[in-house]
């Protein structure tokens, strides 16, 4: 994984939150967890709170991600983000709204799973595809972010 020490990450996605846990685990400074599902976030809250996991450290939101991200800004960057939506999903508009909200930090990485290739011509202006790798139907892609 990128540099994840005092790292703040993003939990797109979220559903269990394994990708976020694992991210505290290694070390990351703040992990926001967003999750449409009111149940799941409802058990990531009592999870993280078994674990005894602060507030300083992290926050779980039950939101459909398009609509949390039009009220994002600048004001809340992060290093790394995890996007792990249903397989169906357009990731386009979320990729781009990320981008258009500047809410990654310059050189950070965002890693996708996703059910099929992204296509590097579609992804926003200053990001760069580096790596990709394919594991059964699953898609696993590494994204650097630019300004």
């Amino acid at each position: 994984m990128h540099d994840i020490v005092s790292a703040h990450c993003l939990d797109l996605f979220a559903g269990t939150g394994i990708l976020g846990l694992e991210a505290l685990s290694r070390g990351a400074a703040f992990v926001s967890f967003i999750e449409q599902d009111k149940v799941l976030t409802q058990h990531l809250k009592i999870l993280l709170q078994r674990l005894t996991v602060t507030a300083e450290e992290m926050e779980v939101i039950s939101s459909d991600a398009l609509h949390w991200l039009d009220r994002q800004s600048a004001a809340k960057r992060y290093d790394i983000a995890f996007v792990d939506p249903p397989f169906a999903f357009d990731i386009y508009p979320i990729l781009n709204k990320i981008a258009e909200n500047k809410i990654m930090n310059e050189n950070a990485i965002v890693y996708i799973e996703q059910g099929e290739a992204l296509v590097p011509e579609h992804l926003p202006k200053s990001w760069h595809l580096y790596k990709h790798q394919k594991s059964g139907q699953v898609h696993y892609h590494l994204i650097r972010c630019g300004r």
